[in-house]
């Protein structure tokens, strides 16, 4: 091997390590995830048609404030799912408040609004070489609040879910509706883990920095094994 070649190699596993140790020192500080780590969840209903798996799934959906700041501040707001097939391991899909056009919807944007925030996935999936972006949209009376403590109360009663590729305007492709609270399963979503059938987030680099930040966190948050267990 080269050494030009073997610097390269040092140089990434160098940035790696980087990536990965600076999210699990997030968490670890929090103790709790590096992303998004107050929230609230509830039991939810998905309803899904094509281009996406189409049909009706169990779910589960957790409103989260991005960088944790206290009831009535602005934050990157964030709407996760579990989705639970029937004969399938679970599809975790994440999105943060951002905007709705071609540039704007890979950019986490703060907000107050519960209701008004436009939720995206901010990079996109693929799929059969084709690259799009999944977006989510309240539904319902205005909340008027971005307060953890209040969503128990006064959440939003559905969302709906819309695609969109590199052209052309966005598809409403399903609905999220909220049922009742729940309380904290313990469950851990991540969407490199666990994401639809044939999906991959795009583009490759970018999916590589996720999964080591998604390591990172996911290992600084960790129970402490005890003796014996």
């Amino acid at each position: 091997m080269s050494t030009g070649r073997k610097a390269i190699g040092v140089i990434r596993r160098t940035a790696e390590t980087v990536v990965r140790e600076t999210f699990r020192r997030i968490a670890a500080a929090r103790g709790a995830a590096a992303f998004h780590p107050r929230g609230l969840a509830f039991e939810a209903t998905l309803e899904l048609v094509a281009p996406l798996p189409e049909g009706r799934y169990d779910a589960m959906a957790r409103l989260t404030k991005g960088a944790g700041t206290p009831d009535g501040l602005a934050d990157v707001l964030g709407l996760a799912i579990r989705v639970r097939p029937a004969a399938d391991d679970p599809w975790d899909l994440l999105m943060s408040s951002a905007g709705q056009g071609r540039l704007t919807r890979c950019l986490p944007l703060p907000a107050r609004d519960w209701s008004t925030a436009r939720y995206s996935t901010l990079s996109p999936y693929e799929l059969d070489h084709r690259r799009f972006w999944l977006m989510a949209t309240s539904r319902g009376p205005k909340v008027g609040h971005a307060s953890v403590s209040g969503l128990a109360h006064n959440a939003p009663e559905a969302f709906a879910l819309a695609i969109a590729g590199l052209t052309g305007g966005w598809l409403t492709v399903g609905r999220l509706t909220l049922l009742d609270p729940m309380s904290d399963t313990g469950d851990r979503l991540d969407p490199m883990l666990n994401s639809p059938p044939g999906w991959q987030m795009a583009p490759a680099w970018l999916r590589t920095v996720r999964e080591l930040a998604y390591q990172g966190s996911r290992h600084g948050h960790a129970p402490p094994i005890r003796p014996g267990t």
